[in-house]
């Protein structure tokens, strides 16, 4: 029993709904586009091809109890229709052609059965998907739209917010009135009953007078294909349309209001006026953009002669330098070789002035407890040494010609032979005459030139037979002598005439048995500091410590390695400013 009465309920409630579902019908037109923006607005309408209506274009309608699918005619209209509210999915697509996707929701249409001018567009050469919105029907056939744009991504946003545009205009003409407007679609004869607001209300269409003949839909049918044709056809100009919309409006002259082809022509020439009005902007833009890619090419091709004329100069330039580079190679072969020759000469002179001075380990046979430390800046040196005995005197020389390398070198050949000459055949073993000797003997050999540029610093230590005293004179930096732990410096004495003639006195000097004497060169105290990034030299205090320490041993045998290591650890990565040479002895 239960189980009848719901049955009856579930009719009766079908059958209210039944009464209230209102069929209500839809269109508007497909337009084509293509280009590589999109837009309707006229001043953005850049880039834009325009083909006009599209005729061909599927429109699937999918609801509930629907499932519609319809193509535009050769005008680009479509029309369909639904039974009852619901909520349906349209999709309009066309091979070859974007796709858009809408929700429509249909609440209350009220008093309407038609809505118009709902149109869309797709673009050519594009398999975008986009979806715009829901459009929904409600307070007495009231539209509304609403779009997001979350679920418009994805999609291409030209054709979005193409269709946006058109669609917010179709919302704007429909709710413009309570009425249909005019719709592009035959009249029907009907007589249909709408029950909105609890009120009946009774909308008649009254079939028109027997004005639609088969010749005047033939007429009009070849007017609306001629005008989709020039609208549609890329290379029609403004003119063609122009003319074409002209013989529309004189056929639109000749026809009824209320003939259904009158409202197709009307619609088709609306239309086509619109589509002119964005053709012509996209010609103004197109003009403007031609101007700008006049400009633009012309400055490319100047930017091209200047790549072009940069480009010509870079290989000019790379062939000179080419040419540069084949000369300074070819001379710098040249200087190597000269180089290398001069090299081999000075490394030869080096072993003949090596050769020249005596073993440094002849020393030792007068003074057995003793050492040479001899450090030349080049391969030459402008410091030279000389020892003897004679007649029972030692004579120990260290001499610090002007200049280093092969000029100093020269010299020390110079005074070296003089030396020899001067004691050994002249027997002189006095200090101060042996450098009055060899001043002489160097103004002989220097007559020409100033002898201030070739002169050469000379100490001279004699140690005769008696015990305990010694004499040196010295145009120098004289003598050091370390006794009782206490390093001494002995200057040299001299004295000057009235022609400025300078004369070296020996200087006097008491020993005992143990005690150390240097003599130096000052190439040693000049050496600047590697690890100092100011300008530092060695200097007399630091010398005269290091003497100490090494007057402290009992042999003087390792003295020389000492002064080696603190020389080189002193000097660093500095370049050698100057040749050194020091001479020491314990007696």
């Amino acid at each position: 029993m239960l189980r009848f009465i719901k049955n009856i309920f579930v009719l009766i409630l079908l059958s209210i709904l039944s009464v209230n579902a209102q069929t209500i019908q839809l269109s508007g037109s497909i337009y084509a586009f293509y280009g590589e923006k999109l837009m309707l607005m006229k001043k953005a309408s850049k880039n834009l091809g325009f083909e006009g209506p599209l005729s061909g274009v599927k429109v699937n309608v999918r609801g509930e109890n629907n499932n519609v699918v319809v193509h535009t005619d050769i005008s680009g209209v479509y029309t369909f229709s639904i039974s009852g509210p619901g909520e349906y999915q349209i999709s309009i697509s066309k091979s070859g052609y974007s796709t858009v996707n809408y929700k429509l929701n249909y609440k209350d249409a009220g008093i309407k059965s038609s809505f118009s001018l709902i149109s869309f567009i797709i673009r050519k050469e594009d398999n975008s998907a986009n979806e715009l919105g829901e459009l929904t029907i409600n307070e007495s056939g009231i539209l509304s739209y609403s779009f997001s744009e979350s679920s418009a991504k994805g999609g291409n946003q030209d054709v979005i917010q193409s269709n946006k545009i058109l669609i917010e205009k179709a919302v704007s003409l429909n709710n413009s009135s309570k009425q249909n407007i005019v719709s592009t679609n035959l009249p029907r004869i009907a007589v249909t009953s709408v029950k909105s607001a609890n009120k009946e209300v009774e909308i008649k269409e009254t079939q028109p007078n027997n004005i639609n003949t088969a010749t005047e839909n033939k007429r009009a049918n070849e007017v609306l294909i001629a005008l989709s044709n020039a609208i549609s056809d890329t290379s029609s100009t403004v003119n063609d349309i122009k003319n074409e919309i002209e013989k529309s409006k004189q056929l639109l002259a000749q026809y009824n209001i209320n003939d259904p082809n009158y409202q197709l022509l009307l619609n088709q020439i609306k239309s086509a006026e619109t589509q002119l009005a964005l053709k012509e902007d996209f010609l103004k833009v197109q003009e403007k953009e031609l101007a700008q890619a006049k400009k633009v090419i012309t400055f490319m091709v100047l930017m091209v002669i200047v790549a072009l004329l940069l480009i010509g100069f870079m290989f000019y330039y790379l062939n000179e330098k080419k040419k540069f580079n084949k000369e300074l190679s070819a001379k710098n072969t040249q200087i190597t070789k000269i180089n290398n020759r001069i090299i081999s000469s000075i490394k030869y002179a080096s072993v003949i002035q090596s050769n020249l001075l005596m073993n440094k380990e002849n020393i030792k046979k007068l003074f057995p407890n003793s050492f040479v430390f001899y450090q030349p800046k080049d391969f030459l040196s402008g410091d030279f040494y000389w020892f003897n005995e004679i007649n029972g005197t030692k004579i120990i020389v260290s001499a610090d010609c002007t200049g280093h390398g092969v000029p100093g070198a020269l010299l020390t050949i110079l005074g070296h032979g003089i030396i020899e000459d001067i004691v050994e055949k002249k027997k002189l073993i006095i200090p101060s005459e042996i450098i009055k000797e060899l001043n002489n003997q160097l103004n002989i050999a220097f007559s020409n030139q100033n002898l201030m540029e070739y002169g050469i610093e000379l100490t001279v230590f004699c140690l005769g037979k008696e015990d305990g005293k010694a004499i040196f004179a010295s145009n120098g930096h004289g003598i050091y002598k370390h006794s009782n732990g206490e390093v001494l410096h002995y200057l040299p004495t001299f004295s000057t005439n009235k022609n400025n003639n300078t004369s070296y006195e020996d200087v006097m000097v008491e020993f005992k048995k143990e005690d150390c004497f240097y003599l130096m060169s000052d190439g040693f105290c000049d050496q600047f500091n590697g690890e100092n990034q100011k300008p530092e030299k060695y200097n007399l205090r630091r010398f005269e410590n290091l003497l100490a320490k090494i007057s402290k041993n009992k042999e003087l045998a390792n003295a020389e390695n000492e002064l080696k290591e603190e020389f080189i650890k002193w000097k660093g990565a500095k370049e050698q400013t100057d040749d050194v040479l020091v001479i020491g002895f314990k007696v």
